[in-house]
C-alpha cells in the first residue's frame, strides 16, 4: 500500500506464465535463463502495449545484461506536492536499498528513477532559494533605482517598501485567496513580479525627484514642494501606468486558456 501502484508492468510475472504453459519451472535453470529469457522477449507483447523486447538488453552472446519495470502509481504528476513526493521516493530508496542488499554479487545493482523526482527536486531546491533570490530581486531594485533617483537613499527604500508590500499582498493572494501551496510556480510568479512592482513604482519615484529638484530654490516650503511632486508624479505617470497595466491585463487573459498549468497561475498572479 505505501507505494501506491496502480499498475505494474512487470515481465517477470508474464515470463513466469509463459514458461509454466511450456510445462518448464520457474525459476528456471540460470545456465538456461537467457535463451529463455531472448526467446520470450522477440514473442511477447505486454498488456500495455510494450513489446517485451523493448525492456530487455543483450550482449552479443545472447545474455541478458540489463533490464527495467515500470509502474503507474497512484499520484498526479501536475497536482501532488513536493513534500508528499520526497518522502514517498525515500520509501522506493529503501525498497530498492533491500532490493540490492539481498541480490547475489554478481547480479548488478538495481535503481529506480521517475519524472516525479526530477520535478520535486527541482521544486524543493527553487522553494528552498525562495527567500534569498527575493534578496537578491529586491536588492538590484533598490540599487537600480539609487542609480535613477541619482543616489537619493530614502526615496529608493520607500520603492523598495512598496514592490515588499505589493509581494507580501500578492503571497497572501496565491496562499489564502487561492489556496495554492508555495512550490515552484508560486515562487517564479513572486520573483516576476517583483520586476513588475518596481517598473512602476520607479517610474513614480523618478518623476517625484525630478519635480522636487526642479522647484528647489524657489521659495516654497519642503512640505508643499514634496506635496506638488507627489501630483505631478501621479498626473504625469497616470496614463502611462493605467495603459501598461491594461495592456498587461489584456495579455494575461490568453493565458488562462492554456493547457500548462504554469501559464493558467502565472494569468491568475498578473
Amino acid at each position: 500500500d505505501e507505494m501506491f501502484i496502480s499498475l505494474p508492468s512487470c515481465w517477470i510475472v508474464d515470463f513466469r506464465s509463459w514458461l509454466k504453459q511450456q510445462g518448464m519451472l520457474f525459476p528456471t535453470r540460470a545456465i538456461g535463463f537467457s535463451a529463455l529469457a531472448k526467446t520470450f522477449a522477440e514473442k511477447y507483447v505486454m498488456e500495455s502495449g510494450t513489446y517485451v523486447a523493448d525492456m530487455m538488453w543483450f550482449d552479443d552472446a545472447g545474455r541478458v545484461r540489463a533490464t527495467f519495470f515500470e509502474f503507474s502509481i497512484r499520484m498526479s504528476y501536475a497536482s501532488t506536492p513536493s513534500r508528499v513526493i520526497l518522502p514517498y521516493m525515500q520509501v522506493w530508496n529503501k525498497y530498492i536499498g533491500d532490493i540490492n542488499a539481498n541480490a547475489p554479487p554478481d547480479a548488478g545493482a538495481a535503481w529506480h528513477s521517475s519524472a516525479l523526482w526530477i520535478r520535486a527536486e527541482a521544486e524543493s531546491a527553487i522553494v528552498g532559494s525562495t527567500v534569498s533570490t527575493l534578496l537578491v530581486s529586491i536588492g538590484c531594485g533598490f540599487v537600480g533605482t539609487l542609480l535613477f533617483t541619482h543616489g537619493e537613499l530614502l526615496l529608493s527604500l520607500f520603492v523598495v517598501l512598496s514592490v515588499l508590500g505589493v509581494t507580501a499582498c500578492l503571497a497572501w493572494f496565491m496562499s489564502v485567496c487561492m489556496g495554492w501551496a508555495i512550490g515552484a510556480i508560486e515562487v517564479i510568479g513572486l520573483i516576476v513580479f517583483i520586476g513588475y512592482s518596481v517598473d512602476y513604482s520607479l517610474h513614480i519615484a523618478h518623476k517625484f525627484r525630478e519635480h522636487v529638484q526642479l522647484t528647489k530654490g524657489d521659495g516654497a516650503d519642503s512640505s508643499s514642494r514634496r506635496r506638488e511632486a507627489v501630483k505631478f508624479a501621479v498626473e504625469s505617470m497616470f496614463n502611462a501606468v493605467v495603459g501598461s497595466a491594461l495592456t498587461t491585463l489584456g495579455s494575461s487573459l490568453f493565458l488562462f486558456f492554456c493547457t500548462l498549468q504554469i501559464f493558467v497561475k502565472l494569468a491568475a498572479i498578473l
